[in-house]
């Protein structure tokens, strides 16, 4: 009975697949924890000021207030509606 013992070939891809899932798996749990968008109270309420413009009409002001929400605030959760 002719057995050959296992190369490095043979058992280092399945090793280093191993290790690299082991490796990004914790970074894609945390990234997928980790909210990108964050709600603030003040953004809000900048945010609903510009809404009150644009429905009295008053475009010039709203769109003020929608590019302040934009540029002071790009990670609040209005950024996107702005």
């Amino acid at each position: 009975m002719n057995i050959a013992a296992p190369t490095t070939k043979s058992i280092g891809l399945p090793i280093v697949l191993f290790l690299i899932i082991m490796n990004v798996s914790p970074m894609l749990a945390q990234n997928a924890t980790v909210d990108s968008i964050i709600f603030r109270a003040d953004v809000e309420k900048v945010f609903v000021d510009a809404m009150r413009h644009f429905q009295e009409g008053e475009f010039n002001s709203a769109a003020a207030e929608f590019l302040r929400c934009i540029r002071e605030f790009p990670q609040s959760h209005r950024a996107t509606g702005a």
